[in-house]
């Protein structure tokens, strides 16, 4: 899988119907769908994200009616506008 940075991931969440919520004095990030999903990017550590960190993103996005496929081949994605 190619590398995925929590800058990219936070783009992508955006860009794809989430919203940032705020108030919270922690370095993390959520993103609320409309479906209700939240999903936490860490705020700390590493710029990119492990594999696992990435796989359990796409479940949660999966569970918010994303395409798990469609999700994977932006995640896959070379020279994509989102990831590195």
């Amino acid at each position: 899988m190619s590398t995925v940075t929590r800058r990219a991931l936070a783009a992508w969440l955006t860009d794809h119907g989430f919203a940032e919520l705020g108030g919270k004095a922690t370095s993390h990030r959520r993103f609320r769908h409309e479906s209700g999903v939240v999903i936490t990017v860490p705020g700390h550590g590493k710029q990119n994200l492990s594999q696992k960190h990435v796989g359990m993103i796409v479940r949660q996005l999966e569970a918010a009616g994303f395409n798990r496929d469609t999700v994977r081949r932006d995640l896959n994605a070379d020279s994509g506008h989102y990831f590195e």
